[in-house]
């Protein structure tokens, strides 16, 4: 039989009943209280979406608590997501799962278990399972996961926008001087001649409370939070991708 919305991950998790405050007919919204209490002394790298790196298309960062982070959060915001024209902080690549695992904060969806890669990297100082907590218009730049991996990624709550091209497209979204493109919101038709073409072949669409996207090996993807969003994402290698993450560090 089908199973009951109800029973899918993320519904279920701890992230889900703890993280996350749900009134009837309402979107659920961050429980700042409760992760304040929790993990306030924790230091996490955060994103500002409102200002890049001198001279670099990247995003600048700086490390902040959880709770100065969710200071910042609480405070008042403008339509945006801005709280000042600099300033839209975005909780990325946490590696809560490996800082503290006995806490249990999801499960790994069934269809994903069968990962190498984290597996491996059970006693290093990292892995590639990470927490995201971004507000509303906040983003991730135009990217190809690390080692060309599968990645999934669940949301919690919140509504995420999705941009998404297959490899072949690679060459266009690369400017006539070798840069790549950063924002597939801004795009220069005159340093990207190449666009129109790989434009055809863009997927778009929104991700919501509970649905979780999964990545090929490979394709370029762009990520908006519409709203407040809490997520869950892993990068992955198995059997089935494995030969794409030789063949790049053969090439590198």
């Amino acid at each position: 039989g089908s199973q009951s919305e109800t029973q899918k991950p993320p519904h279920g998790w701890r992230a889900w009943r703890q993280w996350v405050k749900r009134e009837e007919g309402k979107e659920g919204r961050i429980d700042t209280t409760y992760l304040r209490e929790q993990f306030g002394h924790v230091c996490v790298t955060v994103h500002n979406c409102a200002q890049k790196v001198r001279g670099l298309d990247e995003l600048a960062t700086r490390e902040m608590t959880i709770s100065e982070y969710l200071d910042w959060w609480d405070s008042p915001r403008t339509s945006s997501g801005l709280k000042t024209p600099r300033e839209l902080f975005y909780l990325k690549d946490w590696n809560f799962a490996k800082e503290f695992p006995e806490y249990k904060l999801y499960e790994w969806p069934p269809w994903f278990r069968e990962d190498w890669l984290n597996h491996f990297e059970t006693n290093f100082a990292s892995d590639h399972r990470f927490v995201y907590l971004g507000p509303a218009g906040s983003f991730t730049p135009l990217h190809r996961d690390t080692l060309h991996s599968f990645s999934w990624s669940a949301n919690v709550t919140g509504i995420k926008k999705w941009w998404m091209l297959p490899p072949h497209c690679t060459s266009a979204l690369h400017s006539t001087d070798g840069t790549q493109l950063f924002d597939l919101r801004e795009i220069d038709a005159a340093r990207f001649p190449r666009w129109e073409a790989a434009r055809r072949h863009m997927i778009e669409f929104q991700q919501g409370p509970g649905d979780i996207v999964f990545v090929p090996s490979g394709w370029w993807h762009q990520v908006e939070n519409v709203t407040d969003t809490l997520s869950v994402n892993h990068n992955w290698v198995n059997a089935a991708n494995v030969h794409f993450s030789w063949q790049l560090l053969q090439d590198t």
